[in-house]
């Protein structure tokens, strides 16, 4: 039987609404796209056939928000399979509307566990060991993935949203300052701030390099090749060497192996405009008052949440903090890179 209610439903609503600063009706809706997703996949885990939602309660139980994380991402990956909609009899709308929820529904869950949670319990098994199919009847077996314009910025924002940087001398509390600027009528600074890195990053092709700005769409197929639809034409990827020597060509296994590289590192760019950025440092102090223990992104995103509440942090930051945004965005250089190189990077 079909269940139309979604895990944690009344808290994503009111998490839609205080934190994405969107409307009940818009909430609703993401409610009605990530419940069709959930009971349209099955996920076979241990030899049993469960829900993507039976498997995020245990990541809950758990605070295991990393799996958590690694689970919605793998349902989504198969809402991008190639023809996913003719195997669903869904109208691409439908299909990319059940992305979007599922895209906020992914947040969501990541900060409920980050935040209700003190300590990551680790299991043994892993989200590879998960195996999201379809409950309906494949017509293709082909593992093709095609990532829409729309799926990669979603998927990098994300990426770029949960790098928390705690420091004690100068800290970067990207989610702090996105909920602030969101509660505070500055969305369309904020996103517009996040997506000029994007649009900005390099994309390499064997010949020609271009930004992700350009790029329509990109595939990975099953023998690892990826590929970008640039401009009405197919361009195969390569990624710089981690001492950037020379190029390679991009090969993975899943999306996620596709790295974004920050060319500069983001401690770098803190650390060398130290003097120029007052009012991150002046925040940096009133965490580390708050608690002086903070050494983690998810210790860093929980105290904020309390200053937040608080007024510790509040709208007077506003005016001072867009200087310094786009002081570092400015520096800010991204890549995609292919993460076994990103890896070797000690800016990682």
């Amino acid at each position: 039987m079909k269940n139309n209610t979604i895990l944690l439903q009344d808290e994503f609503i009111q998490w839609i609404k205080s934190e994405a600063n969107l409307p009940e009706s818009t909430a609703k809706s993401y409610c009605s796209y990530v419940s069709s997703v959930n009971n349209s996949f099955s996920i076979k885990h241990n030899g049993l056939e469960k829900t993507l939602f039976d498997l995020l309660q245990k990541c809950i139980d758990t605070g295991n928000s990393i799996i958590a994380d690694e689970l919605t991402v793998k349902v989504f990956n198969e809402l991008c399979k190639k023809d996913i909609d003719k195997v669903l009899e869904k109208a691409e709308k439908t299909i990319q509307n059940w992305k979007s929820g599922l895209n906020q529904y992914r947040e969501f869950i990541y900060q409920y566990i980050e935040e209700s949670t003190k300590k990551e319990t680790v299991e043994e098994s892993t989200a590879d060991d998960v195996n999201p199919v379809s409950d309906l009847p494949l017509s293709t077996q082909a593992n093709i993935y095609v990532f829409t314009k729309q799926d990669l910025y979603d998927n990098f924002t994300f990426r770029l949203l949960t790098q928390n940087r705690p420091n004690s001398d100068i800290c970067f509390p990207i989610s702090t300052i996105k909920t602030l600027f969101y509660q505070n009528g500055e969305k369309t600074f904020f996103d517009k701030w996040i997506s000029n890195q994007l649009d900005n990053t390099l994309v390499i092709t064997k010949d020609t390099d271009f930004k992700l700005s350009d790029v329509d769409s990109i595939s990975v197929l099953e023998n690892g090749t990826v590929s970008a639809q640039i401009k009405g034409h197919s361009f195969e990827l390569y990624s710089n060497t981690a001492d950037n020597s020379g190029k390679i060509k991009l090969c993975v296994k899943k999306f996620n192996q596709i790295a974004l590289d920050h060319t500069t590192s983001k401690r770098e760019i803190l650390d060398t405009n130290k003097v120029n950025l007052s009012v991150l440092c002046d925040i940096t102090k009133r965490f580390y008052h708050a608690d002086t223990s903070i050494t983690t992104g998810k210790e860093l995103r929980k105290v904020g949440t309390a200053l937040l509440k608080n007024r510790t942090i509040n709208k007077n930051d506003i005016p001072g903090l867009k200087k310094e945004l786009e002081l570092i965005g400015s520096q800010i250089h991204l890549q995609l890179m292919e993460s076994s190189e990103n890896g070797k990077k000690s800016n990682k």
